[in-house]
């Protein structure tokens, strides 16, 4: 039995076509019951790792979306702060003068104008 343990151990690690082990329990051949008990081992320890992969993929995924939001976010930013800076250097003072194709770049174009329709700039 150790030296079935061995194979299947060996086999964990190696593609599955190169091996022809079963994806499932059940496709373990039952003839020989060490070659059953290997086959059930490099099936079990598949199945184990491939739910840990899931796990770890489960759990990176809020990390995921807060870089994809803050990516927007600072895209959104920038925009603001080019529109803005733009508006201040073209004397934009309504803004009906902020006619970009970027809405953050209008935004910061048009908060720029009221800044300064109010006296602040």
């Amino acid at each position: 039995m150790e030296q079935y343990r061995q194979t299947a151990s060996k086999a964990q690690g190696r593609a599955d076509a190169e091996m022809n082990w079963p994806k499932t329990e059940a496709e373990c051949p039952r003839w020989n019951p060490n070659y059953t008990a290997g086959c059930l081992e490099v099936v079990r320890a598949r199945a184990a790792k491939e739910q840990a992969r899931l796990a770890e993929l489960r759990a990176d995924k809020p990390r995921q979306d807060q870089l994809i939001i803050q990516g927007i976010m600072n895209r959104m930013e920038s925009g603001h702060d080019a529109g803005y800076d733009w508006a201040r250097d073209h004397n934009i003072d309504s803004e009906s003068g902020c006619r970009g194709e970027s809405s953050s770049f209008n935004e910061g174009c048009r908060r720029y104008a009221e800044e300064r329709e109010l006296g602040e700039n």
